[in-house]
């Protein structure tokens, strides 16, 4: 009856704690979507002649460093990855 009791008061922190998470991974699956939209515009350009395959390995650069920043930052957050 007591464990019964715990689980009951403890299901909305759980679900609380789940929700949360949720929203964390949903907006790290945004920024990840964000990354690659940009690099595919940026492919698309370099094929349509408007932008020089330099630029776009340059650019590409930038918004890899940028991903990887992301990364650190939830590895950090979460120190069980």
């Amino acid at each position: 009856m007591v464990v019964l009791q715990i689980m009951i008061n403890w299901t909305p922190l759980y679900d609380g704690l789940f929700k949360a998470k949720q929203g964390e991974k949903r907006i790290e699956g945004l920024v990840r979507l964000q990354f690659r939209e940009a690099e595919i515009k940026r492919l698309e350009a370099v094929a349509s002649g408007k932008i020089s395959a330099e630029t776009h390995l340059l650019k590409e650069k930038e918004e890899c460093l940028k991903e990887i920043e992301v990364l650190r930052t939830q590895v950090d957050g979460n120190q069980e990855v």
